[in-house]
């Protein structure tokens, strides 16, 4: 690839993050992280898309912030359906009493009701 071919390449690049920074402005946000910038330069120059962009604020390995309005959503759709299946397998009933443990949780009417442990 010729100087050239990479000057032009950059100045597309460049556009590219001007474009997404003034749409983000316009919506009262801005991107202004080195790593965010990174990121966000990555995606431009078509070494990361947008689902990897994505999986990555999804492991924690790249910032929520550098993500556009859609990615967003769908990180945040994720986040919920991940918080419902972990909370859906929580029994802490079985957890306190298998340790012999006593607990406290509120009833339907909002009374404050001690479990001792059973045995």
């Amino acid at each position: 690839m010729s100087p050239k071919d990479d000057t032009v390449r950059d100045a597309k690049n460049k556009r590219r993050i001007a474009f997404a920074d003034a749409a983000l402005g316009a919506a009262g946000h801005a991107v202004t992280g080195p790593e965010t910038r990174e990121l966000a330069l990555q995606v431009a120059a078509g070494k990361l898309t947008g689902d990897e962009a994505i999986a990555r604020a999804l492991t924690g390995t790249e910032s929520y912030d550098a993500l556009n309005e859609q990615e967003r959503d769908i990180v945040r759709q994720e986040w919920a359906e991940r918080m419902e299946t972990l909370r859906g397998g929580l029994n802490y009933e079985e957890g306190f009493t298998a340790a012999g443990d006593s607990y406290s949780e509120l009833d339907e009417d909002g009374t404050l009701v001690l479990r001792q442990p059973r045995g």
